[in-house]
């Protein structure tokens, strides 16, 4: 492969880049104790932000997914 191969790239707001984000979000919610929770949540805010930063993501999905997020860390810890 050329080092001149042009990168391909994902349109922004892929099903694939989405369902990745969300994978993501899942884990903070899977997390078994408070500083794992934490550290997930941590690696989901750079995957999404990291996303949105590169293109990957539209402004309104980012916001999304970050709702998303903050309302699964929230659940995590403030259990009905």
């Amino acid at each position: 492969m050329s080092n001149n191969a042009p990168l391909r790239r994902r349109p922004v707001d892929s099903p694939a880049t989405v369902e990745r984000a969300r994978q993501r979000i899942a884990a903070v919610a899977k997390a078994e104790l408070f500083e794992l929770m934490r550290e997930e949540k941590a690696l989901a805010q750079g995957w999404i932000g990291a996303l949105h930063v590169e293109g990957l993501l539209s402004k309104e999905l980012y916001e999304v997914l970050d709702a998303e997020l903050d309302k699964v860390a929230y659940a995590w810890e403030d259990p009905v």
